[in-house]
Protein backbone atom coordinates (compact mmCIF):
# COMPACT_ATOMS: atom_id res chain seq x y z
CA UNK A 1 0.00 0.00 0.00
CA UNK A 2 1.40 3.35 -1.30
CA UNK A 3 1.84 5.96 2.04
CA UNK A 4 -0.34 9.39 1.58
CA UNK A 5 1.88 11.81 0.18
CA UNK A 6 1.96 15.12 2.91
CA UNK A 7 -0.61 18.04 2.76
CA UNK A 8 1.17 20.97 1.42
CA UNK A 9 1.12 23.81 4.15
CA UNK A 10 -0.88 26.96 3.00
CA UNK A 11 0.95 29.99 1.94
CA UNK A 12 -1.86 32.36 1.74
CA UNK A 13 -4.85 33.26 3.39
CA UNK A 14 -8.74 33.85 2.10
CA UNK A 15 -10.51 36.97 2.93
CA UNK A 16 -14.21 37.93 1.79
CA UNK A 17 -15.79 40.52 2.21
CA UNK A 18 -18.90 42.10 0.18
CA UNK A 19 -19.46 44.93 -2.62
CA UNK A 20 -22.87 46.32 -3.44
CA UNK A 21 -23.63 45.91 -7.18
CA UNK A 22 -22.33 49.71 -8.31
CA UNK A 23 -19.21 49.57 -5.80
CA UNK A 24 -18.48 46.37 -8.34
CA UNK A 25 -19.65 47.36 -11.22
CA UNK A 26 -16.95 50.81 -10.73
CA UNK A 27 -14.43 48.47 -9.34
CA UNK A 28 -14.62 46.53 -13.12
CA UNK A 29 -14.42 49.65 -15.04
CA UNK A 30 -11.57 51.03 -12.97
CA UNK A 31 -9.41 47.52 -13.59
CA UNK A 32 -10.60 47.31 -17.19
CA UNK A 33 -8.96 51.06 -17.74
CA UNK A 34 -5.93 49.83 -15.52
CA UNK A 35 -5.50 46.34 -17.09
CA UNK A 36 -5.70 45.14 -14.04
CA UNK A 37 -7.97 41.43 -12.52
CA UNK A 38 -9.50 42.68 -9.26
CA UNK A 39 -7.36 40.42 -7.39
CA UNK A 40 -4.06 42.46 -8.25
CA UNK A 41 -6.57 45.61 -7.75
CA UNK A 42 -6.90 44.70 -4.30
CA UNK A 43 -3.34 43.65 -3.53
CA UNK A 44 -2.07 46.86 -4.99
CA UNK A 45 -4.25 49.18 -3.16
CA UNK A 46 -3.32 47.18 -0.21
CA UNK A 47 0.03 47.35 -0.43
CA UNK A 48 0.04 51.59 -1.29
CA UNK A 49 -2.21 51.60 2.29
CA UNK A 50 0.30 49.51 3.91
CA UNK A 51 3.26 51.20 2.72
CA UNK A 52 1.53 54.50 3.82
CA UNK A 53 0.44 53.92 7.18
CA UNK A 54 3.17 51.86 8.88
CA UNK A 55 4.57 54.73 11.05
CA UNK A 56 1.31 54.06 12.99
CA UNK A 57 2.55 50.53 13.70
CA UNK A 58 3.82 50.67 16.73
CA UNK A 59 6.93 48.45 17.71
CA UNK A 60 6.55 45.53 19.88
CA UNK A 61 9.67 45.09 22.31
CA UNK A 62 11.43 41.73 22.19
CA UNK A 63 10.16 39.88 25.66
CA UNK A 64 13.10 39.06 28.20
CA UNK A 65 13.22 36.27 30.34
CA UNK A 66 13.44 36.91 33.93
CA UNK A 67 17.08 35.37 34.33
CA UNK A 68 18.17 37.42 31.70
CA UNK A 69 21.50 39.44 32.24
CA UNK A 70 21.24 43.37 33.05
CA UNK A 71 24.93 44.49 31.38
CA UNK A 72 23.94 47.33 30.04
CA UNK A 73 20.44 48.47 31.88
CA UNK A 74 21.51 51.82 33.57
CA UNK A 75 19.03 51.55 36.47
CA UNK A 76 20.35 48.05 37.78
CA UNK A 77 23.50 48.09 40.34
CA UNK A 78 25.52 44.92 40.61
CA UNK A 79 26.49 43.83 43.83
CA UNK A 80 30.17 42.70 44.18
CA UNK A 81 30.75 39.21 45.40
CA UNK A 82 33.57 37.75 46.38
CA UNK A 83 34.44 33.71 47.52
CA UNK A 84 35.30 34.73 50.82
CA UNK A 85 31.69 36.23 51.60
CA UNK A 86 30.49 32.74 53.22
CA UNK A 87 33.64 32.10 55.10
CA UNK A 88 33.53 32.43 59.40
CA UNK A 89 35.91 35.34 60.18
CA UNK A 90 38.95 33.67 62.13
CA UNK A 91 39.79 36.00 65.51
CA UNK A 92 43.96 35.79 65.65
CA UNK A 93 45.20 34.01 68.72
Amino acid sequence: MAAHPRKRKTKFRHIRFKLSVLQYGEMLKLCRAMGLTPNKMFKKALKEFMHRNAHLIPDDPEPVSRNQLKLFDESYKPVQLSILDGLPEESGA
